[in-house]
């Protein structure tokens, strides 16, 4: 019961997030919900949780984007385009031209967040360098459309979640326990990622959206 609560509380976080990097008040309660239901959950069966693992890779992604929009040094051209070939593949699954079944979404999102942690990293080290084109899609509409390709993926892609057991746990405030479940859940599930995926260059800028 609890990997179902798990499952079906990442599919109404996702329903509920909205087009920002910051999840909704909903959303992150939804997120406290997820959290206290996934304790009870082996480590391998979370990570066989595909909307689990739709929902971490959600939060790297939306963190970069952020970071360009609102903390770094502009959208890196290698990110935007990453971004943009990831979302071509995304209207060939929805309009019928590619099998979902073979369609490794999952593959798609971390190449994005190694594309994008790479590319922030090297603005970083070189404030000077240029984007190679111009760029058609800020930050922030980018954003918007890969959070709507994430809910095409929840809704389409990922067999339909059974419904929502009973309540388990209570919810808390969002603005206090939000963001810390968040990085625990993170952090647990995407524990054999990359090192070099788990921060955003030191720049003095959060890549969280501030309030």
């Amino acid at each position: 019961e609890a990997f179902r609560a798990v499952d079906a509380y990442a599919h109404e976080l996702l329903e509920a997030w909205g087009d920002e990097a910051e999840p909704s008040a909903e959303a992150l309660s939804l997120l406290i919900k997820l959290y206290n239901a996934a304790e009870a959950v082996p480590e391998e069966a979370l990570h066989a949780c595909e909307r689990l693992r739709l929902v971490a890779l959600t939060v790297r992604v939306a963190e970069l984007l952020d970071f360009s929009a609102s903390g770094g040094e502009g959208l890196p051209h290698a990110l935007e385009a990453a971004v943009a070939l990831w979302l071509e593949d995304v209207g060939r699954v929805a309009g019928g031209g590619r099998s979902a079944a073979e369609w490794d979404w999952a593959d798609g999102l971390k190449w994005i967040r190694d594309v994008g942690h790479d590319a922030i990293n090297n603005v970083s080290s070189q404030p000077t360098c240029t984007q190679e084109g111009p760029s058609d899609d800020d930050a922030k509409t980018l954003l918007g459309k890969v959070m709507a390709a994430v809910l095409f993926i929840s809704r389409t892609v990922i067999p339909t979640p059974q419904p929502l057991p009973s309540a388990i746990g209570e919810v808390q405030a969002p603005g206090s326990a939000g963001a810390p479940a968040r990085d625990a859940m993170e952090e647990r599930l995407l524990s054999d990622e990359p090192a070099s995926s788990t921060a955003l260059p030191s720049s003095g800028a959060s890549p969280r959206r501030r309030s």
